[in-house]
């Protein structure tokens, strides 16, 4: 069994999202660009994020190969509050498909392996540290500040093509004047021997992230898993000059 061959750890960080001020509906777009250990484009992609008064309350995710073709897609809604949405996401060339429903009390995560596949589902007990999908983001910009002067902090992640959810660390381990990383293991040796560990970097001004590095919540073509490292592109005016160098010199 290879290392990094459980992509479902990354779709907390791989599908990410930069959050503005908003007043009354706000529509901010975004692009993610992934490459491979050698720099080549695997995919890209698109993000639309919709927002009420400050609060996130839609987002979609596509995901496009470097020829253009639509992959994949990632939808979110936010009813329920920021770090636990509801989502929807599906894979077009495989037709794997897995998603979270949820009400005030109860989460269920379901799954498809692929297009004709029997659809699995299981139901838990909302705790308050469960996150899930692009809820993670959510709540490490709100908590940003907080967060990186921490040592490390303790969460439930829930993977819905597991059908469970897992504890995972989260630690900073580079802090700069501008600019702070992350690294995110999950919380057992057994597994972590297989699953490797995420990075992330937040904007420390504008809390958005602008890389990550670690495995891929999208299989090649293949159907294999892949290690990527993501730069996030939004508008110039929104990066501090340190982070439009920083975004750059890991480019070139």
């Amino acid at each position: 069994m290879k290392k990094n061959q459980y992509p479902w750890i990354a779709l907390a960080i791989v599908s990410l999202c930069f959050i503005n001020s908003a007043h009354a509906e706000n529509r901010v777009s975004y692009t993610g660009i992934a490459r491979n250990e050698d720099k080549q484009v695997v995919y890209v992609e698109k993000h639309l994020h919709v927002f009420e008064n400050d609060a996130i309350k839609r987002s979609r995710t596509r995901y496009y190969s470097p020829d253009g073709k639509l992959i994949a897609e990632l939808n979110s809604s936010y009813s329920f509050g920021p770090s636990l949405p509801e989502y929807r996401f599906i894979d077009h060339r495989s037709g794997l498909e897995e998603g979270v429903r949820r009400d005030a009390t109860r989460v269920t995560l379901y799954s498809r392996a692929k297009r004709g596949a029997a659809i699995q589902e299981k139901t838990f007990k909302i705790t308050e540290d469960m996150k899930a999908g692009q809820g993670l983001h959510q709540y490490m910009r709100e908590h940003l500040d907080k967060l990186a002067q921490s040592k490390e902090f303790d969460l439930q992640f829930l993977i819905p093509n597991r059908l469970e959810h897992y504890a995972f660390v989260i630690e900073p381990v580079q802090k700069k004047d501008d600019t702070v990383s992350f690294r995110m293991e999950i919380d057992s040796w057994l597994l972590n021997l297989f699953a490797g560990s995420l990075t992330f970097t937040y904007d420390r001004s504008t809390r958005h992230l602008i890389y990550y590095k670690g495995p891929s919540n999208l299989t090649d073509d293949e159907g294999d898993a892949q290690e990527v490292r993501i730069h996030y592109h939004y508008p110039k005016k929104q990066l501090t000059r340190q982070t439009s160098q920083l975004i750059h010199r890991s480019e070139s």
